[in-house]
């Protein structure tokens, strides 16, 4: 499975009429789409972002909506006030879900560059640790991970049913990269931010911010790009 993720920055958010139009407007033409597994935005308060997370099926249903899928980015860019967006495509590395992810959930997001050697021995450790460290947590909704291997990027996301919560949790997450860096010391975090969901459409079972309960499920591949 590919995650299509898009990112646009706006200096004043249009938070209200910005998310309605993407709600009511764009997200039913994303579940339309062949392919389509479930659709997620959340905001980066701290810095204005608006992020779009698109789950698919696999590479055929990424090229297939490639051209509709960029004129509707540019529509929510154009409606939110928001900078060009930037757009990747990672694969579905980690998926571990304990509950559905709804709309006023909170995830921790970061965002590390390693080499693709790394990567591959990064991601299995992640899986191995992130979910048992958080095993039975209260509050928990899921865990992702995403990787595109062309780049050497990897994007993990922590998603709980409240801030509250997620900041509690800030000293069992920091327990979790201490291990990975002594594993991996050459990992280099470039990026964390706290995101809070305002629209959670669930598609597939196996789509990864958007899947119901069910046994957790881990998939990866060897695809992984960026777009602009």
């Amino acid at each position: 499975m590919l995650i299509r993720v898009m990112i646009t920055r706006a200096d004043i958010p249009r938070t209200g009429e910005g998310i309605a139009f993407v709600h009511g407007e764009i997200q039913p033409e994303v579940a339309q789409m062949a392919g389509n597994r479930g659709f997620t935005m959340a905001v980066d308060h701290s810095s204005g972002r608006y992020i779009c997370i698109a789950a698919w099926a696999d590479d055929e249903a990424v090229k297939a909506n490639a051209d509709r899928a960029a004129g509707l980015i540019s529509d929510i860019a154009r409606r939110l006030g928001g900078s060009e967006p930037s757009v990747e495509i990672f694969d579905l590395a980690v998926a571990h879900s304990v509950k559905p992810l709804r709309v006023g959930y909170w995830g921790r997001l970061t965002r590390v560059n390693l080499t693709v050697d790394d990567l591959d021995r990064a991601v299995p450790r992640f899986r191995d640790t992130a979910p048992a460290f958080f095993e039975h947590y209260d509050g928990l909704a899921a865990i992702n991970l995403f990787v595109n291997r062309r780049s050497g990027v990897a994007e993990s996301v922590l998603w709980f049913d409240s801030l509250h919560i997620l900041r509690g949790s800030t000293s069992r997450y920091e327990e979790v990269q201490k291990l990975l860096a002594a594993d991996i010391p050459a990992v280099k975090i470039v990026e964390a931010a706290e995101l809070e969901v305002v629209i959670a459409e669930t598609g597939s079972p196996e789509a990864a911010p958007l899947m119901p309960p069910r046994e957790a499920s881990d998939v990866s591949s060897n695809a992984g790009r960026r777009e602009r």
